[in-house]
């Protein structure tokens, strides 16, 4: 089967980059033909060193539409052609295109406020990223399509920088005065080396060192191998949970990802204050595997149906 997927996102970055590729990967190890739709993917007036990583990562390993698309109106008026369409990521009811009559929804995050028939008349199925009703049948991120080991075999060999050993890792679009502090105690405290992962460029590391310009691979990498990780990052958390990993989390204050530690039962990873060591708290992670198995297995039924 030939399958178009649309990963709606406002821009690259490493959710959406590691979402059309574990997508991608999932059904094309099911025996599909599959292409990204290349949407939001890279913008033109924007190619900072960052997203040009993103990309290249992308570019290089997975199938991407010949033409690239800034607007929604333009993949309606130029669809690439396939036997099934897949949306992925709506966050928004005008993000839920009809890209034809064998178009299905994968993990929409916001439909509560829909009009019901209308999405059953537009969309030959629909599944959604929380319990909202009996209708949809709530599946696991993208990022659990693939297994730990699926993770591990893909990016072991292919990774561009030297992953180092014995080191804790922030991972954070801005590193705050606080996540810095934090990150310094418990580095001393663990005898580790730190390293960050950041878009902030004019943060000062005192003992820790940035790496630049890194790309999803090296990410998966550098999370998998680290002691300890510090993320204010949903795909951090995310990451964290796949190679159950001992996870300190700075909350960015959005209600989503609130939802996400809820959801993850990581409450007691929250760092409340600088000062506030996470050590010795274990994540048991047995639990909340239960139910993301769960939930793996209702995506590979709504796939397989």
């Amino acid at each position: 089967m030939e399958i178009a997927i649309l990963v709606c996102n406002k821009g690259i970055d490493y959710e959406s980059a590691l979402h059309a590729y574990s997508i991608y990967k999932y059904l094309v190890k099911k025996g599909n033909r599959v292409e990204i739709i290349d949407y939001n993917f890279i913008s033109n007036s924007k190619k900072s060193k960052y997203s040009k990583a993103l990309y290249d990562f992308l570019d290089n390993n997975i199938v991407l539409t010949l033409n690239r698309y800034n607007d929604l109106s333009q993949i309606e008026e130029n669809l690439p052609l396939a036997d099934m369409y897949i949306i992925v990521d709506a966050e928004s009811q005008d993000l839920l295109i009809n890209l034809g009559e064998n178009t299905i929804v994968y993990y929409a995050k916001d439909i509560a406020n829909y009009n019901e028939s209308e999405l059953t008349n537009k969309f030959k199925d629909i599944s959604v990223s929380y319990n909202l009703n009996d209708e949809h049948k709530m599946v696991s991120d993208p990022i659990f399509l693939l297994s730990h080991s699926d993770w591990h075999s893909i990016f072991e060999n292919n990774c561009d920088i030297n992953i180092p050993s014995n080191y804790t890792l922030v991972f954070s679009k801005s590193v705050s005065k606080d996540i810095m502090e934090y990150a310094n105690t418990l580095s001393k405290y663990s005898q580790s080396d730190l390293y960050y992962i950041t878009e902030n460029m004019n943060a000062i590391f005192y003992n820790g060192k940035r790496i630049k310009n890194v790309n999803p691979i090296d990410l998966v990498n550098l999370i998998e191998n680290a002691n300890d990780i510090i993320t204010t990052e949903d795909i951090g958390i995310k990451l964290c949970v796949l190679f159950e990993k001992n996870v300190h989390i700075f909350t960015n204050g959005q209600d989503s990802q609130i939802e996400l530690i809820n959801d993850f039962k990581l409450n007691n990873r929250i760092v409340k204050s600088p000062q506030n060591i996470l050590s010795n708290v274990n994540c048991n992670y047995d639990e909340l595997y239960k139910e993301i198995d769960q939930l793996k297995s209702n995506s590979y039924h709504f796939f397989k149906k």
